[in-house]
């Protein structure tokens, strides 16, 4: 089996189980860590891609290196912080490394925070799947390997399958996205190369599926995403193991995903 094709279903020794280390078959893919059935932690090479590990039937492994930038005990953040990293324990079962970065500042980590929970509210013009899709690719295009982890496995639950987290880099080559998506995906990819540039025909092509006001929308969370995801990757943050796929028989079947 190639890295590419990994996923917590295809592992072929039973004995292996997926963590929160990062996987970076295809530097995108989901982010995992294994463990031998007896908990020790076995042992990583150094490099972005990296051969099999023994007789483990093909699965890759990258190493985990601390941050450039330390986070602080909990303790030493503002009082008016805490109430925020709660929030994230109680949603995510864990705080969030870069949350903790950015704390260092607390004024800049108070705007980020306001900045994200507008993008990311209910109301927002444009729905769930599609926010996600942005967000992931954007993350994969600027190798944020927590961001690939964390919004990968939103799309999973937003999506209920693995197929268009598995797809992604190469939507182009795939029917599984629509017109919708596929033109917010080369307006995402227009903005976050740095070789590429906005056109005004591409533009016109939005307008057929979005107003003006959620076109500002869109530009300002592809803009978030390109912010946080650069700021990730420059200090290092790692998976904390949030792209876990669903177990086959817990997986809905096609027929009723296509539905």
């Amino acid at each position: 089996m190639s890295a590419r094709g990994l996923s917590l279903r295809h592992c072929s020794r039973p004995t292996l189980v997926a963590r929160d280390y990062g996987f970076m078959g295809d530097r995108n893919r989901c982010l995992l860590k294994a463990e031998s059935e007896k908990g020790s932690e076995l042992r990583l090479l150094s490099g972005r891609v990296l051969s099999p590990l023994g007789p483990t039937g093909g699965i890759w492994f990258a190493i985990r290196r601390p941050m450039r930038i330390s986070v602080r005990q909990l303790k030493e953040y503002p009082l008016y912080l805490r109430p925020f990293f709660w929030s994230q324990k109680r949603r995510y079962g864990q705080i969030l490394h870069p949350g903790l970065l950015w704390a260092r500042v607390p004024k800049l980590f108070a705007a980020v925070a306001v900045l994200y929970g507008v993008l990311d509210r209910r109301r927002s013009p444009l729905n769930p799947v599609l926010r996600s899709l942005v967000t992931v690719r954007v993350s994969q295009i600027n190798w944020c390997r927590f961001c690939v982890d964390i919004n990968s496995s939103t799309l999973l639950d937003r999506c209920g399958s693995m197929e268009k987290v598995e797809r992604l880099d190469h939507w182009r080559d795939s029917d599984l996205f629509d017109a919708k998506e596929r033109t917010v995906l080369e307006y995402t990819e227009a903005i976050t190369y740095s070789d590429q540039q906005v056109t005004d025909e591409l533009v016109g092509r939005l307008r057929r599926f979005f107003d003006e006001d959620s076109i500002v929308e869109l530009t300002g969370l592809i803009a978030f995403q390109n912010l946080s995801s650069k700021f990730n990757s420059a200090l290092d943050v790692p998976p904390q193991g949030f792209c876990k796929p669903r177990p086959a028989q817990e997986t809905p079947q096609r027929a009723s995903r296509s539905a």
